[in-house]
């Protein structure tokens, strides 16, 4: 799992993506370039919900450009879509998740700056919803859309302790999967295809 600095308390919604992103999503690309990436064009969307509600695609043009679109595009390759409490919850290093969302979508946005990924983010369709059990408190959810297809559909459920377990690398995805800490639900063909994308930090350490 890559590190980086955490975001500084208080930040707005537009610095955090246009500055903050920015910054470590450069240095990823800078530090691990990608070779046969010309003539591509990568987007990532960020869709928060809530009273104000915010879009924010990162477009990576050739593996090595990247653009940061306040507003958002029509049809990203990827779109990730959660509540504005639960991103900011997600981001801090005093929230629940102890800002693990931070390494795994930066790291998202970097893995798919490979052809092979590429390639494939082009072609496939299909929507996974997340739901993280909370104690005392409303579930956490997500939803990743490819192509901004609906359908096929799959969906995972998990509590908290158990998904910064994961992202702590202290059980792999797999295992958490088998001794039923992650249940699933409808289209499993659309995960197995997706876990050749997950980066480290979501699928954690074998045990």
């Amino acid at each position: 799992m890559a590190d980086h600095e955490f975001p500084r308390e208080g930040i707005g919604m537009k610095e955090f993506f246009t500055e903050y992103v920015r910054g470590n999503v450069e240095k990823a690309i800078r530090e691990t370039p990608m070779p046969g990436m010309d003539g591509t064009e990568f987007t990532v969307q960020f869709k928060i919900t809530g009273e104000t509600g915010y879009k924010y695609c990162l477009k990576i043009t050739d593996g090595r450009k990247l653009d940061i679109i306040e507003g958002g595009i029509p049809r990203p390759m990827m779109e990730f879509e959660m509540s504005e409490a639960d991103w900011l919850d997600g981001i801090s290093e005093a929230g629940e998740l102890g800002g693990a969302l931070i390494n795994q979508k930066l790291d998202d946005a970097r893995i798919a700056v490979n052809r092979k990924n590429y390639d494939f983010l082009k072609v496939v369709r299909g929507k996974i919803e997340v739901e993280i059990i909370r104690p005392g408190q409303p579930s956490a959810k997500s939803i990743t859309r490819f192509n901004q297809a609906e359908a096929p559909a799959a969906a995972m459920v998990m509590s908290l302790d158990d998904l910064r377990a994961i992202f702590k690398g202290e059980i792999n995805s797999q295992v958490a999967f088998m001794a039923g800490k992650i249940k699933i639900k409808g289209d499993v063909g659309l995960l197995i295809k997706i876990a050749g994308l997950v980066p480290g930090s979501m699928k954690g350490k074998r045990t």
